[in-house]
């Protein structure tokens, strides 16, 4: 009986330590890419007089089909003084659409959501080129 409490009291506190490893990069605090630039989550802002270019991965869900998420390297231009979200379609945010094969919903196309932003740095750059036409526009 004392060894499976004792297992049982192992398994608790190993769980608790698990717990305590992830809860400190769910709430951690704004990623300073630059000084004056930093973003939190997918949100970014940029506190000086230069436009700069994020360089980032976006975690792409695609929640409608149900394929696994994938990772997308993505740039984004922020302004000098401006604060932006990092959403698909926006900011040249871009999840590039995936069409289910198995299941309910084999065929459909899910235009994929950014879930998630690994950011990795930021360089002064005010080429700031326009946004991508979208693949499926049928423009550009």
């Amino acid at each position: 009986m004392n060894q499976r409490t004792a297992g049982i009291a192992g398994i608790a506190a190993v769980s608790l330590a698990a717990i305590g490893l992830l809860a400190p990069a769910a709430a951690a605090s704004p990623v300073n890419l630059a000084p004056g630039v930093q973003c939190d989550t997918i949100r970014c802002q940029n506190n000086t007089n230069q436009t700069y270019r994020i360089d980032w991965t976006a975690a792409c869900v695609y929640a409608e089909t149900n394929i696994d998420p994938i990772a997308v390297p993505e740039h984004t231009w922020i302004a000098p003084h401006e604060t932006i979200d990092l959403v698909e379609g926006i900011n040249n945010a871009y999840c590039p659409p995936q069409s289910s094969d198995h299941g309910p919903s084999i065929g459909e196309l899910d235009p994929g959501s950014v879930a998630s932003a690994q950011f990795i740095g930021a360089a002064v750059d005010s080429s700031r080129p326009p946004p991508p036409p979208s693949p499926w526009s049928g423009t550009g």
